[in-house]
């Protein structure tokens, strides 16, 4: 139960962060609310696959195939909310 609750744990500090950044996007603040909710799915599908392979008494990467699949697929939206987020920034944090 470490690796679920470290990731759950880390989601306290960066969701917040995704969301610092995209008020830097000089974007509709519907676009900004979407690219959040893609982070957040992403982040969510993270720990439910690490809380699905410690239930299961598996190890955090022996995964099967929708564990991978959803695994990747999270990791997608989690890394691409961030690069949309610096991306669209105007004007970057220090």
């Amino acid at each position: 139960m470490k690796v679920p609750h470290a990731l759950a744990l880390h989601g306290a500090q960066v969701l917040p962060v995704l969301a610092w950044l995209l008020l830097f996007a000089n974007w509709s603040e519907s676009r900004r609310t979407r690219t959040m909710i893609a982070g957040t799915l992403g982040y969510s599908g993270l720990v439910a696959v690490s809380a699905l392979q410690a239930y299961s008494g598996r190890a955090p990467l022996d995964l099967g195939p929708a564990g991978a699949v959803t695994l990747g697929i999270s990791a997608v939206l989690v890394v691409g909310a961030y690069a949309a987020a610096l991306s669209g920034s105007t004007n970057r944090p220090a």
